[in-house]
């Protein structure tokens, strides 16, 4: 039987130890339909809407992974 992306959980022993992803992008749907997909399979999710929000919340809470859009108003996603 084969498992979609969805339905497939990090291997982890708790929420606790779900990995943190940071999901970064100033469209709002966009963000919210990444940040909910990945919530529904199991991982800790952050969003920020800026450039300067992602800075923050990397220095801040260090997250295993970062889906970031390169088009954002404030820094230019290569820039950061």
């Amino acid at each position: 039987m084969t498992t979609s992306l969805a339905q497939r959980k990090p291997n982890a022993i708790g929420p606790a130890s779900a990995p943190e992803i940071l999901v970064v992008d100033d469209n709002e749907t966009a963000r919210y339909t990444k940040a909910r997909i990945l919530r529904e399979s199991g991982y800790d999710v952050r969003e920020a809407a800026s450039g300067t929000e992602a800075l923050r919340a990397v220095l801040e809470q260090a997250p295993r992974l970062v889906l970031l859009d390169v088009d954002l108003p404030d820094v230019n996603g290569w820039e950061i």
